[in-house]
């Protein structure tokens, strides 16, 4: 089993289960290490994690293209 290793707020931690980077929320971006990369990684390139993205939506990168008081028809 393989112990992951991340970088987060530029501060390398681990060696981490998959089990308990579940309960950290990393996301897609999250930097990771395990025995036999050759180089850090973005957790969404990491076959075994991705499981943990599956029901995460991606980071929002810009605002909606509404407001809150201007909810399409079709969400409500």
């Amino acid at each position: 089993m393989n112990k992951y290793f991340i970088n987060k707020d530029g501060e390398e931690k681990g060696g981490f289960s998959i089990e308990e980077l579940k309960g950290m929320k990393i996301e897609r971006s999250t930097m990771v290490w395990f025995n036999g990369l050759d180089k850090w990684v973005k957790a969404e390139h990491v076959e075994e994690l991705k499981p943990l993205f599956e029901m995460m939506p991606p980071k929002m990168v810009s605002p909606p293209p509404f407001s809150p008081t201007q909810i399409p028809e079709k969400l409500t």
